[in-house]
């Protein structure tokens, strides 16, 4: 974050440019620089008191976040539930004995709960709280921004505990409305609920998947054009009634089209707040207030200035939806539809099918001028989800939307359930043939085998201003930029950034995973894993969540190689994972000794590599610490140790066979048991003598690994501490006789909300 007395100063060239009315750019310039440099210190300053964080503490406060439906667990436990973790919102206004001024939002998780904590409830809870944080690798979610974007200031989990209680019992509107639908037995329920109530909770992974690879997850994410779509039915269907009202009132008529869109506008409100006034919709409402606010006062903007004041709005009152994909995606559809509107000016006396072929080409346009962000973003191209957009975005618009919408207000009006239950079976039969034209786009897109391919933000820049500049009007030297830009992007997708070979440690929390990417001497690129990290009981594993979009996101459909240092679940939970989505050739572990025989020593001394495995002598079942391989790995003059989870005994043993060959020592030292006391003995990091050491642990963990005393050990040798943890995930490029060394945190995403806890 800049420092507070740039923000000052800033601050004063700001005032002394609207007060002698100088430059009205560079004074919104200054102070957008203000503002958005201002929200990081308030952010800091609404984090919770570092005192109270990882120990027990009471509190009170409002649950803010849907509940999953309820499922009872087993036949004898029917007070339970089925969820292992059931993670929600809470809006906490007690601290302890504290009444909090503001009430700040934390996301807890409450595993074997007797209760199901609904939007609305309050709740005494005695839970551990810990600092915002999450996993930082490259190619990956970042959690931790997300959280940021949600403002939620804390994580953590509820005990156990007596002291847990309901305090109010009162569910939110949106919360009833959202189960009683749910009592309706509806084979897409999941579905509906995206689309009446704007919850996505209840889809499931193949769903997500799915949206995905149709392109078509705007459709089920509410937002300017399902806001749109009510406005325009509420409108038409309001209209006619003042119309009529009026007449025997004896109002002026010229007054119906501005009474309609300021009724359309309040029942958009409504539907708002049944979407749960996301940021999204908000955006959306606010636009929409904005134009009910033009028309009503008969004023004239033109379009730059409108779009100008309402990304400036935005920017003002939600300042870390900018942190989301959907704002980019959002402000980008906005200025293209914008451009092309610009660009090719409707005319008033266009025949209907005129309109339809319009509106086609804007789709196709949209389509076109958001693939850059969605291959930056997602790293593929969904190149059928055009075809796709242009049946659903009608279908969903006219049909699935409206009968979602009848079958919501008739609910809440308090209509009979044989009727709004009749028009959600509609809706759900509409939501069978979508998904029926979902699957199909995959189906054929997987058909042509379309690959994923690696877009800088250099190749990204390009490709929007070729965009761009296919829209501008004719001049003189256009097409020739548009080959060259064109041309640039095909050298680009056809180099590869990967020059030497690179290894990275990932941050998998407690866990250890390491990815080695080289090339052979065909010049074909390789990979070998080092451990997969952990999967759980919720079905979350670090395989799915960093190791898969890593390999995706370098095209990398093989592994060569998978080392396990042992079986236990932090570092071989991946396994069923990366079988089931990748092809392996080889895996070695205890059970083979971690037998090299089938690489050919030759072929990897043409590339500069050695490897020769330490440990064990002989085959284990991998079940202990002790049975964990220990490989040392030299990559173009650098020697890297993997100890996996060895402790002191393996240690000794490790040193009364290698320790006078020198076979241990190293440059790099993937810390034995992620740093543990029982691990890393004097003799042992002696022997060793890394330049580097590199602890897998997550941060903060329950054991506290690594121990301070094992980080001493390494810090009297003057070895480089680095810990995944706080820093990130760690990247080695090894060219001949250098090595480089970069942590995620500090130079790949160096962003002031990015930074690991204390």
């Amino acid at each position: 974050m800049p420092h507070v007395s740039l923000i000052i100063i800033a601050s004063v060239l700001a005032f002394l440019c609207i007060y002698f009315s100088l430059s009205a750019s560079l004074s919104g310039a200054l102070l957008g620089f203000v503002w958005a440099s201002s929200m990081g210190y308030w952010y800091t300053a609404w984090q919770l008191n570092s005192n109270i964080l990882n120990q027990n503490v009471l509190i009170e406060g409002r649950v803010t976040s849907i509940s999953p439906a309820e499922t009872a667990k087993t036949q004898d436990e029917n007070a339970t539930f089925v969820h292992q973790a059931i993670r929600f919102n809470i809006q906490i206004n007690k601290l302890g004995k504290q009444h909090l001024r503001h009430s700040p939002q934390v996301r807890l998780s409450w595993y074997r709960s007797d209760y199901l904590p609904k939007q609305g409830q309050s709740f005494r809870l005695l839970v551990n709280l810990k600092a915002p944080s999450g996993l930082a690798n490259p190619h990956t979610f970042h959690y931790q921004t997300w959280l940021a974007s949600k403002n939620i200031v804390a994580t953590g989990y509820v005990i156990d505990s007596n002291s847990n209680q309901v305090l109010d019992e009162q569910l939110s509107f949106r919360q009833q409305s959202i189960d009683a639908m749910r009592k309706i037995e509806l084979p897409h329920s999941s579905w509906l609920q995206a689309l009446s109530f704007g919850y996505r909770g209840e889809l499931s992974d193949q769903d997500w998947e799915l949206l995905q690879k149709s392109g078509t997850a705007h459709l089920f994410a509410i937002s300017g054009l399902h806001v749109g779509i009510v406005f325009g039915y509420c409108l038409f269907f309001v209209s006619k009634p003042l119309a009529i009202s009026s007449a025997l009132l004896g109002f002026r008529q010229y007054q119906i089209g501005k009474a309609s869109a300021a009724v359309a506008a309040v029942l958009c409100l409504v539907y708002a707040y049944l979407a749960g006034f996301e940021i999204p919709v908000l955006r959306a409402i606010l636009a929409l207030l904005f134009w009910t606010y033009l028309l009503i006062t008969g004023s004239h903007w033109r379009l730059p200035a409108v779009l100008l004041y309402l990304i400036t709005s935005f920017f003002i009152l939600f300042p870390f939806s900018i942190l989301g994909v959907s704002f980019w995606f959002s402000f980008i559809a906005v200025l293209s539809i914008w451009l092309f509107v610009w660009r090719f000016m409707p005319s008033s006396s266009l025949t209907f099918w005129k309109k339809v072929k319009y509106t086609v080409y804007l789709q196709i346009w949209l389509c076109v001028i958001t693939m850059p962000l969605t291959l930056y973003v997602f790293g593929q191209l969904p190149v059928f989800a055009l075809f796709a957009n242009l049946l659903l975005v009608p279908w969903v618009s006219f049909v699935l939307v409206p009968l979602c919408l009848l079958g919501t207000f008739s609910m809440i009006m308090g209509l009979p359930c044989s009727f709004y239950t009749l028009i959600f079976k509609l809706a759900d039969d509409a939501m069978e043939l979508t998904l029926l034209i979902m699957r199909q786009t995959v189906e054929t897109s997987d058909a042509f085998a379309i690959e994923r391919f690696y877009l800088g933000s250099l190749s990204l820049s390009i490709m929007v201003v070729a965009l761009i500049l296919c829209l501008l009007p004719f001049w003189r030297y256009k097409k020739r930029l548009i080959v060259f830009c064109m041309c640039v992007l095909i050298v680009r997708s056809q180099t590869h950034p990967f020059l030497h070979p690179t290894l990275v440690i990932f941050d998998v929390g407690q866990g250890s995973s390491a990815l080695l990417r080289f090339k052979n001497a065909q010049m074909k690129e390789l990979a070998w894993l080092f451990d997969t990290g952990a999967s759980f009981p919720s079905g979350f594993s670090m395989a799915e969540a960093v190791i898969l979009p890593t390999l995706q996101h370098h095209q990398i459909s093989t592994l060569e190689l998978i080392f396990l240092s042992h079986l236990d679940n932090d570092h071989a939970g991946g396994m069923t994972a990366l079988r089931r989505q990748t092809i392996i050739n080889h895996v070695l572990s205890p059970q083979n000794m971690c037998s090299t025989d089938a690489l050919d020593p030759r072929q990897l001394k043409q590339v500069g590599m050695q490897l020769q495995v330490l440990w064990p002598l002989s085959p284990e079942d991998g079940q202990e610490n002790n049975h964990s391989c220990v490989i040392t790995l030299e990559i173009n003059g650098t020697r890297i140790l993997f100890a996996g989870d060895i402790e002191r005994e393996a240690e000794q043993a490790l040193l009364k066979i290698y320790k006078e060959s020198g076979s241990l020592k190293s440059d790099i030292l993937i810390a034995p048991h992620h740093g543990s006391r029982t691990s890393s003995t004097d003799d042992f990091v002696t022997a060793v003598s890394p330049r580097y050491v590199v602890f897998s642990a997550g941060h903060p963990n329950r054991w506290g690994f690594p121990h301070d005393e094992v980080v001493q050990r390494y810090q009297r040798l003057d070895s480089q501490i680095f810990h995944t943890g706080k820093q990130g995930a760690v990247e080695f490029v090894f060219a001949p006789n250098k090595t480089k060394v970069q942590t995620y945190r500090e130079h790949g995403y160096n962003r002031w909300y990015f930074k690991a806890p204390n």
